[in-house]
């Protein structure tokens, strides 16, 4: 919720997701990369990157959101 995606590339596991700005942000652009391991398990890295210049405890609070309702989206899908 609150995020839409920019941009995809399903062939290499990735997706751009985009965070609209707010009255404390300019918003982020949240890099989700997706790969099968060796194991045959599965690695979900998450980045963030700020739509203007931004750092600190808004970055932080802004990705963990993102990485809690991934988590919850993937265990309510189990």
């Amino acid at each position: 919720s609150g995020y839409k995606i920019s941009a995809i590339e399903e062939t290499v596991g990735q997706l751009v997701l985009d965070e609209s700005g707010s009255l404390t942000s300019w918003g982020f652009f949240i890099p989700v990369f997706v790969s099968r391991n060796s194991d045959d398990s599965t690695l979900v890295e998450v980045g963030i990157k700020s739509k203007l210049f931004q750092y600190g405890p808004l970055v932080t609070r802004s990705h963990e959101k993102c990485v809690s309702g991934m988590k919850a989206a993937i265990y309510a899908a189990r």
